[in-house]
């Protein structure tokens, strides 16, 4: 892809493992995200997102896993 692209999280901690939240990527679109911690000390996160691009009309899943060092 060319151009500008964004990706904005919002993410509410509920406890030490998991958070709440939204998410909005450009071409995929908004939607709820869930995240879970498996440890801090090693700072390994699992999340998934369901988005709705108001553009196409479509949904999309997203999964991710981030890692902290």
């Amino acid at each position: 892809g060319s151009g500008r692209w964004h990706k904005v999280t919002v993410t509410y901690a509920l406890n030490d493992r998991w958070g709440v939240g939204g998410m909005h990527e450009t071409s995929l679109g908004l939607g709820p995200r869930v995240e879970y911690n498996f440890d801090h000390k090693n700072k390994i996160q699992l999340w998934g997102a369901l988005l709705h691009s108001r553009e196409t009309g479509s949904n999309t899943s997203v999964i991710g896993v981030n890692f902290s060092f």
